[in-house]
């Protein structure tokens, strides 16, 4: 794969111009795949409960919403999303 290519949040290739390049695969979703607060913490010790409050809070500044679900008062995770965005940051 070239650099100017990456996977986005749902798993389609598309280049960094934003045009896919290739026809997008039928978006598969599991319940698997989605974690609440403190299942990531327990699984992913690197991440606190007050860094996942203030990446909620801050969702919209940092786009990063599309990983975020709130299901009544409970908040939930998307996995690969969040972990893509990781990715894309420049830390």
């Amino acid at each position: 794969m070239s650099k100017n290519k990456y996977i986005d949040y749902l798993g389609c290739i598309a280049t960094t111009n934003g045009k896919s390049n290739q026809a997008s695969p039928p978006i598969q979703l599991a319940m698997t795949d989605y974690d609440h607060m403190e299942g990531i913490c327990t699984k992913y010790p690197q991440f606190t409960k007050n860094q996942l409050r203030w990446l909620v809070a801050n969702k919209e500044r940092y786009k990063v919403a599309h990983a975020i679900k709130r299901i009544g008062r409970k908040l939930y995770f998307h996995i690969p999303s969040l972990l893509v965005w990781i990715e894309e940051q420049n830390a």
